[in-house]
């Protein structure tokens, strides 16, 4: 009897416990998460021109009985669930996704878009094997100017830790033969900033720009090069008490190869001034028209009394132009309250008087600061610069632009420019007159790569061809030109060294690309 009862407990016992291990699960069990049915799929923002693109629908389009997919782009489509596509053109588009599900109470049809970005592909080779990397491993360098010499070499110049100033001479297939010693022709302690590089007649070079003065202003310099690379003569124009710098020059043979110095200045009323000063071949500053300071050939003023034109211009860059030995055009680029402008100074060389002819051109069409002007063979012009979307200023957009005459606002054509993040800084032509646009596009796959777009010289100016070159750090053109001998572009400009720490210091780089590119 006893074991009968115990019998009876053990079983009682066991089943007793067999019902709580079996219920154990149940309370750790979690509802269902409920997904609404409709279209959803994942793919990359940004993607390269020939990149295949594996496209993923979303968990809400499961139960789906049909796909459809439109690329946006040549009327391409799809019924896969899970596509594979590549576009082989630049642009933004909007890809569409149309599911469909069979209820009891009939179908249900959803659909949504996304937008895809598909960037040309980055051209690594070009800069390893046409492209020389200058710099020492202790310096930080920037570089800004370059130009070719009568001898066939290229002198290109730059700036060193802040304070000195590189200049290094370059043979035509990219080797550095020469890097200048500073030392001897060093200017001051404080920042120095080149802004221009100038072949003379002579087989040498000068330098032009402008230095950090002791009480907080730039004053300008110059400093002239034999072809050896020997400085023959320097100056800084100490004399004013504007913010000021020369950036642009050209020479002239009628009164023994002078030199005439343009320069952008600040003046009192923050309005920019063309300051023009004329050395002779020795380095003689000769005197000009008395306009306060002794050593002024010219004070021209943006601003037109008369009409108020340009009242809040502010000059970027310039490019001087010589037109005959008795005249020089000079090109000034900048912003007029808002808008890009572009402003001609037709300057009458012959002394003791000068005379400056101006016109402005606004382009009112746009909002944003033209930061490269270029006399076009045919006594035509072009524009570019960056365009301002509101307070965006990590996803820029460029524009350019041909004027036929400056003085109007009107242009031939003009056109406006996006990849992904753009910026226009310089202008060439190739040697069929097309317009080659160089600038910054900086994209999340490789960062600040060069660009270079060609666009039709006549027309509507359309877009022929855009390339990126650089690699995974950032590459940062500074300035170009186009060699005519060789019909070749000669690009400069900033890369990192290679570096483990988060703050890498700059090398120069120098790259040689056909025009056809």
């Amino acid at each position: 009897m006893k074991l009968q009862n115990y019998s009876t407990q053990l079983i009682a016992f066991l089943t007793i416990l067999l019902f709580v291990y079996a219920c154990n699960p149940l309370q750790k069990l979690e509802p269902i998460k409920y997904i609404e049915f409709g279209s959803s799929f994942v793919a990359p923002p940004v993607v390269r021109v020939g990149q295949s693109i594996a496209f993923q629908t979303g968990e809400k389009t499961t139960g789906a009985s049909n796909y459809l997919w439109n690329f946006g782009f040549k009327n391409k489509t799809s019924n896969e669930k899970n596509p594979v596509f590549a576009y082989d053109s630049i642009g933004n588009y909007n890809v569409t996704l149309s599911v469909q599900i069979n209820k009891l109470n009939g179908k249900i049809t959803n659909d949504t878009t996304r937008k895809i970005t598909v960037i040309p592909v980055t051209d690594s080779v070009t800069l390893a094997t046409a492209g020389k990397v200058f710099g020492s491993s202790n310096a930080d360098e920037l570089v800004t100017s370059v130009t070719r010499l009568n001898n066939g070499n290229y002198v290109v110049v730059g700036r060193e830790n802040i304070s000195d100033m590189w200049v290094g001479l370059v043979s035509p297939a990219g080797v550095l033969i020469d890097s200048l010693d500073n030392a001897s022709f060093k200017l001051t302690n404080s920042l120095i900033t080149p802004r221009d590089v100038l072949a003379t007649k002579d087989g040498g070079f000068v330098i032009v720009g402008s230095i950090l003065a002791g009480g907080g202003d730039r004053d300008a310099f110059i400093l002239k090069f034999n072809q050896d690379g020997d400085l023959d003569w320097g100056d800084v124009s100490t004399n004013s008490s504007n913010d000021e710098y020369y950036s642009g020059t050209v020479e002239v043979t009628s009164n023994g190869n002078d030199i005439l110095i343009v320069g952008l200045t600040t003046a009192e009323s923050s309005r920019p001034v063309v300051v023009l000063h004329q050395f002779s071949s020795k380095g003689k500053l000769i005197g000009g028209l008395p306009t306060g300071e002794s050593d002024f050939l010219g004070n021209v003023v943006i601003q037109n009394e008369a009409t108020a034109v340009c009242s809040s211009c502010r000059g970027e860059v310039l490019e001087s132009v010589l037109v005959d030995n008795n005249q020089a055009r000079f090109l000034v680029g900048g912003t007029s309250v808002d808008n890009p402008v572009v402003i001609e100074y037709v300057v009458n060389l012959t002394l003791p008087t000068l005379v400056a002819n101006r016109a402005v051109s606004v382009l009112t069409n746009y909002s944003g600061t033209a930061k490269a002007v270029k006399q076009l063979t045919g006594g035509r012009y072009a524009v570019a610069g960056t365009l301002r979307i509101g307070n965006n200023e990590t996803n820029l957009k460029a524009f350019v632009a041909r004027l036929d005459q400056i003085g109007a606002n009107i242009t031939a054509w003009d056109n406006t420019f996006q990849v992904y993040s753009d910026d226009f800084i310089g202008i060439a032509e190739d040697s069929q007159n097309n317009i080659v646009v160089l600038g910054v596009n900086e994209n999340p796959l490789s960062k600040k790569d060069i660009s270079l777009t060609k666009f039709k010289r006549d027309g509507r100016g359309e877009m022929i061809k855009t390339i990126l070159i650089g690699n995974s750090e950032d590459n940062i053109p500074t300035n170009f030109f186009r060699n005519t001998v060789t019909n070749e572009l000669v690009i400069i400009g900033s890369v990192p060294e290679p570096s483990t720490f988060l703050l890498k210091r700059k090398n120069i780089f120098f790259l040689r690309t056909t025009t056809e590119f």
